[in-house]
């Protein structure tokens, strides 16, 4: 076990912000890269968009300034962070609406036709009922199940109360859950 990865985020971005250790940065982007990459690609849909704003993200990590006393844990700034990356991209863009076609190749797979088949369909259907959420919904729905981030967590990360939050997650949840079983 490395060194770097006994420490917290806290820690290792400090470690890299202080002292410029490269190895502290990339344990932190070893971490969180698999998820961040996935919150962006389900809140804004599987286009080309997602690379770039995931560099943008990393970025913005890299010249940001953490401050340990913020009261906040590393992963709420880093997806707070993304969630304006977002929400500006939503901005200039117009985009309202998740765009499920995709611009990148399927990873090989060694199941049946029918399995792919099947798991494709089922990916589909979860991702046009996403679509049918309010954006607001759908953003806390996806940062709790994407980011792992608690409830409180997310109303820290969006600015909205714990009450509201909860209740976004409650209706997002029940919803799609309707939309599924139709």
């Amino acid at each position: 076990m490395s060194a770097s990865s006994s420490k917290t985020d806290e820690e290792l971005m400090q470690d890299f912000q202080l002292h410029g250790n490269s190895d502290a940065f990339n344990a932190l982007y070893a971490r969180y890269n698999t998820v961040l990459y996935g919150y962006l690609k389900n809140r804004i849909g599987g286009n080309a968009n997602v690379d770039e704003l995931f560099q943008d993200i990393w970025t913005n990590i890299i010249k940001a300034h953490y401050q340990e006393q913020s009261n906040a844990s590393f992963r709420t700034w880093l997806f707070t962070i993304a969630r304006n990356r977002t929400t500006d991209f939503y901005r200039r863009t117009a985009l309202r609406a998740m765009d499920t076609e995709t611009n990148e190749s399927d990873p090989v797979d060694f199941d049946s036709p029918d399995e792919q088949l099947s798991r494709s369909q089922h990916n589909q259907s979860i991702l046009a009922a996403m679509q049918q959420l309010p954006i607001e919904q759908r953003d806390v729905f996806l940062l709790k199940t994407e980011s792992g981030l608690s409830l409180q967590d997310i109303a820290n990360v969006t600015g909205d109360s714990f009450e509201a939050t909860k209740s976004r997650y409650r209706y997002a949840v029940k919803k799609l859950s309707q939309i599924l079983d139709t």
